[in-house]
């Protein structure tokens, strides 16, 4: 098993009890347990259907604990995710799953389904290694049509450790806005493999800097992803707040540095 996935797998046991993953503009917290059981699930689902080996599966939610758990999974049966938006145009989204010859999407047509499959262990899924294909992300095609970028998990893992480990650690409470089709949304991942608390935002909370000043605040954030473009305007109003991270646009003189250490983590390829 890659170690990617390993890491995910013995984090959703270690720290059961604790909080994985607040989304609903942070009504609905969900643990470790909860986690490993819908990612667990979503493989089961997907073994089931026999696929050829490291096939390209399209994942389709709002940021979610459903869309995490879903990737996860995607890599714990043997395959490849291939992000999606809920919001994607639907010519976007066939383009997409006919380019990568995609079996089926995972997304709120079958969720029930993979919640009433029963979860199993990990000898009945087939092995991945390093340099296997983790994320087919594709551009947003505004020079022409989108074009598929692959990442593996030794990618991933190397990435995951670039900067300062407590940056990950337990106990710190992130916020990312990041749509999970971006490669910033890889910080999900990373949070998860070391047992810490991941905010999901969703576009309202992202498009207004006041309701994003506020939510940090209210939910006591120690560490976020903003862009350096809403970093501009943006003010911390806690003193919880002790890290941002930015990155995929061009970082200026400009962005807000009030009360945190601003990390500039650039993006996946740079």
């Amino acid at each position: 098993m890659a170690e990617y996935v390993k890491l995910l797998c013995e984090a959703a046991e270690k720290y059961a009890d604790k909080i994985a993953i607040t989304d609903r503009k942070g009504t609905r917290s969900s643990d470790y347990k909860a986690f490993g059981k819908l990612m667990r699930q979503t493989a089961a689902w997907i073994h089931e259907k026999r696929l050829e080996k490291r096939s390209f599966i399209p994942v389709r939610f709002v940021s979610s604990l459903e869309y995490a758990a879903a990737v996860c999974g995607v890599w714990l049966s043997g395959h490849t995710a291939v992000p999606l938006g809920a919001d994607f145009p639907e010519e976007r989204v066939k383009y997409i799953c006919m380019n990568c010859e995609a079996p089926f999407v995972i997304d709120d047509s079958v969720i029930d389904e993979i919640r009433a499959a029963e979860p199993v262990d990990n000898a009945v899924f087939p092995e991945t290694a390093e340099d296997d294909t983790a994320f087919l992300l594709y551009t947003s095609g505004s020079t022409g049509m989108p074009k598929g970028i692959l990442h593996t998990f030794a990618g991933l893992l190397a990435n995951r450790n670039l900067g300062k480990a407590e940056v990950y650690s337990q106990g710190q409470k992130w916020a990312l806005g990041a749509p999970m089709y971006f490669v910033a949304s890889t910080a999900v991942y990373k949070v998860l493999t070391h047992g810490g608390e991941v905010h999901l935002l969703d576009k309202e909370i992202m498009h207004d800097v006041g309701k994003l000043e506020q939510y940090f605040a209210e939910q006591k954030i120690t560490v976020g992803f903003i862009s350096p473009s809403l970093l501009a305007n943006f003010h911390s109003r806690s003193d919880a707040l002790k890290i941002v991270m930015t990155g995929s646009e061009r970082l200026t003189g400009q962005c807000s540095r009030e009360g945190y250490q601003l990390l500039n983590n650039y993006g996946m390829s740079e």
